[in-house]
């Protein structure tokens, strides 16, 4: 029932937990289509040896309204002042009579928008993932990385500088994955070329998101970081500081001391 379950380990701990096991599974199996990441990430486990799962925080921003009625200017003034971060949509400015005496008084209606962060989990295609040759395991890797296309659109939504990703060339067949993606789409009617997008802003660009081990500082000691590339020239769109993990995977049939063992299928 619940993919993931917090055992106390003292009567004291007992509410803590099931509010823990609630909120994981809530944000696995509501806020993320946890069933579907499920069944995906053990069915590439079973038939291409490693199953890949990726997981990350995302801020969307969410609009939200409020009307007043009845307003003093002395309110009015507090909700377009810049800490209250509101715009106006509507205003209207009317006289009212207030024990006798002539007031000027406002509707308004403002807008505001509300920064939400999302925990996703979404799965990695396994010919999407690169991971150092030496790895015996995700937790010592000093190098892995996540392949894959986003449309121009979708990496300016995401932040970033709109010049640079429109400078960037349209993403063209990568070989080494050829053989993955025709495995993938063999039992559907797909053209063996690429086709040009019919729009510009949905042109696909090649991304990689690595995390890789670099001595960033200088002072010789190599440091974790996560790095976003685009293009065939690997442009640098990001470059920060990077602790947490990004990338789960599972393996079926585990062989020691490497990352990819075999799969049922072998």
């Amino acid at each position: 029932e619940n993919p993931v379950e917090f055992t106390p380990t003292g009567p004291e701990d007992e509410e803590v937990t099931e509010q823990a096991t609630d909120y994981v599974n809530h944000i696995y199996n509501v806020d993320n289509d946890g069933f579907m990441i499920t069944y995906s990430f053990i069915k590439d486990a079973l038939i291409q040896k490693l199953g890949v799962v990726k997981m990350f925080v995302e801020t969307e921003v969410r609009e939200e309204t409020h009307s007043f009625a009845g307003l003093s200017e002395d309110q009015v003034a507090m909700l377009l002042s810049d800490e209250a971060g509101m715009e106006v949509a509507a205003f209207e400015e009317y006289e009212a009579d207030l024990d006798g005496m002539p007031v000027t008084l406002f509707d308004i209606e403002m807008t505001r928008e509300v920064p939400e962060r999302m925990i996703r989990v979404v799965n990695v295609p396994p010919e999407e993932f690169v991971i150092e040759r030496r790895a015996r395991s995700l937790d010592d890797a000093k190098f892995m990385a996540h392949r894959t296309e986003k449309t121009r659109s979708e990496l300016i939504e995401e932040g970033y500088d709109a010049a640079i990703v429109n400078s960037l060339p349209a993403y063209t067949a990568d070989e080494d994955n050829a053989d993955e993606d025709n495995t993938r789409y063999d039992q559907e009617e797909y053209t063996d070329e690429l086709q040009d997008s019919a729009d510009f802003s949905t042109d696909m660009i090649d991304v990689t998101e690595c995390v890789i081990y670099v001595d960033f500082d200088g002072d010789g000691k190599a440091e974790r970081r996560k790095v976003i590339t685009a293009g065939n020239e690997h442009i640098i769109l990001l470059n920060e500081a990077f602790e947490d993990p990004l990338f789960v995977a599972f393996c079926p049939v585990p062989t020691p001391h490497t990352v990819w063992g075999m799969a049922v299928a072998d």
